[in-house]
């Protein structure tokens, strides 16, 4: 959540971001759950065929921490005022942490990418956006050596990269070629990939297998408190 009544109801956008402690992120987080359930059907193992699930699907709410991000909040960025509370729906998977103790932004974010880059993935099979949340110390680095959203996306979506075969134990000892951005693809897209033009953008309709297909790291935040695990 963004705006003024993320502070006024006290949503937590600081330390402790996604665990429990803060009633108003959970009774949130789990009234939009039981709506997915009681109103949209969602209900386990009849509408909703998830394999797994994740804990993330009882409840979880949590607002941008604008104070003490170096860059514009996600609402203003997506054409909203800053004084205008704002929602922003994402349908994810559970969170993945990223130790990370490097001074640069560059190596920083290449730690981030690989760990993005996961065989076996729900990234690697379907495109989607992935939401990046950077703590305070981590989104600072970045933006005093002159990264902005937009660079740091960039940066994910050009080094976010699997090699293609990776994941098959009879191709792994073989000369590998560049799959698309956290996508398997087939061998004309790596071709295209290793020639730089692999600029496929998700939403994209239409595409056959081997296709060029990316990423889309649309949505970055600075939230929690200073400490060297984004998320």
């Amino acid at each position: 959540m963004n705006g003024p009544i993320a502070r006024e109801i006290e949503i937590n956008a600081r330390g402790n971001l996604f665990g429990p402690g803060f009633r108003a992120n959970a009774t949130i987080g789990r009234a939009i759950r039981l709506v997915m359930t009681t109103i949209g059907g969602g209900v386990p193992q009849q509408a909703d065929k998830s394999t797994l699930g994740n804990p993330a699907k009882y409840t979880c709410c949590f607002a941008e921490h604008e104070a003490g991000s170096p860059w514009a909040p996600l609402h203003v960025e997506r054409g909203f005022d800053a004084t205008t509370s704002t929602v922003t729906a994402f349908g994810g998977a559970a969170p993945a942490n990223i130790i990370e103790k490097s001074k640069t932004a560059v190596e920083m974010l290449e730690t981030i990418a690989r760990a993005m880059a996961v065989s076996g993935s729900n990234n690697m099979f379907m495109s989607q956006e992935a939401l990046l949340v950077l703590g305070p110390e981590h989104a600072a680095i970045a933006a005093r050596q002159g990264f902005d959203k937009a660079r740091v996306r960039r940066t994910l979506f050009e080094q976010a990269r699997i090699p293609f075969g990776a994941d098959r134990p009879e191709q792994r000892r073989r000369p590998a070629r560049v799959a698309g951005p956290l996508h398997r693809r087939g061998g004309r897209a790596a071709d295209a990939a290793d020639r730089g033009e692999a600029r496929g953008h998700p939403r994209r309709r239409g595409r056959r297998r081997g296709q060029p297909l990316g990423l889309d790291p649309g949505v970055v935040l600075a939230l929690g408190d200073a400490a060297h695990h984004p998320r």
